[in-house]
């Protein structure tokens, strides 16, 4: 005879529990055409970006562009360039290619990535720009980048704080509304619980899980800045660069993520060769890696780019 716990449990396994009735299940022979249809399309245009371009050729051809439905983690120590990364894509995707494209910039306000925007539009120093000693000369450049941002796709919300549920909601309504392609979220660690609350991992882990069920269900791609464990900071400066574990204690973060991206710039570390002035005797400034530390669908490796401090700005290296 059955025990009491057995039966219940089986009683509980035949009850509706699940009543969500979207997505159907498709038998095999449902969708392998279209499977091999993908497959010889791919052959047919070899090489070509399929994704959303971020702007960096050697990223580009790695990764095949930004693929809708996935979520990639940009993660960097501060001071690194995560977001002028993130600025950088979205100023191709949104910006070039007028695909809508949504930031949400949890540490900058609105008014403040303007600036950045307008100054890397413009190629006029941002520390200028803030400060407002600027020339003739740079006033015109930023009036024409005003007008070029004028006719860019790319929304910002710059709720401080937001939770979740309240990013997700308003992704949606970008997607209805403006039919959003690309999501940036700048940054994970600023993020609150439903409870509004500091993250631990568990929260960190309902989050990242968030976003890539969004990224699935809206057929966007999603990018997550986050930061990288203190401790890469402290290591010898020929261990420095960055590496998988160093995301720290942040629950699934690194299973989730299709693609994960760690940026690399050896100038914050090289104390030993600078000049007088502070320039690098190497030159170190003008370079960065993107470490593409996770692929999914496929290789891994590390692209080199140039950086320019004085817009915030990463390029192709000529």
């Amino acid at each position: 005879m059955q025990s009491f716990e057995n039966q219940s449990a089986q009683n509980s396994l035949c009850k509706p529990v699940y009543r969500y009735s979207g997505q159907p299940i498709y038998a095999v022979h449902e969708f392998i055409d279209e499977s091999l249809k993908m497959v010889q399309q791919s052959h047919e245009h070899a090489g070509a970006i399929t994704g959303y371009p971020t702007g960096f050729l050697d990223l580009d051809h790695m990764l095949c562009g930004l693929q809708p439905g996935t979520l990639t983690v940009i993660a960097s120590r501060p001071s690194n360039g995560k977001s002028s990364l993130a600025m950088n894509i979205a100023m191709n995707v949104g910006l070039k290619h007028t695909i809508p494209t949504a930031i949400f910039s949890l540490e900058l306000s609105k008014e403040q990535l303007g600036i950045r925007l307008l100054s890397a539009v413009a190629h006029v120093d941002i520390c200028r720009a803030r400060t407002g000693h600027l020339s003739e000369s740079d006033l015109c450049k930023l009036d024409d980048a005003k007008e070029t941002l004028r006719k860019s796709a790319i929304y910002v919300d710059d709720t401080s704080g937001i939770s979740i549920t309240e990013l997700l909601a308003k992704a949606i309504r970008l997607k209805v509304d403006h039919n959003v392609q690309v999501i940036i979220i700048d940054y994970l660690q600023l993020m609150r619980d439903d409870a509004r609350s500091a993250l631990d991992p568990t929260e960190i882990s309902r989050i990242s899980s968030s976003l890539k069920v969004l990224a699935r269900e809206l057929g966007v791609a999603v990018i997550l800045l986050s930061q990288l464990h203190s401790s890469v900071g402290r290591r010898k400066a020929k261990k420095t660069r960055p590496k998988l574990s160093d995301l720290g204690n942040t629950g699934s973060l690194e299973d989730d993520a299709d693609v994960i991206l760690l940026i690399y710039r050896e100038s914050v570390y090289c104390k030993a060769c600078r000049r007088r002035d502070g320039s690098c005797v190497h030159n170190h400034e003008d370079l960065a890696e993107i470490i593409v530390a996770k692929h999914k669908n496929g290789p891994i490796g590390t692209v080199f780019v140039n950086f320019h401090a004085d817009t915030l700005c990463f390029s192709n290296l000529c």
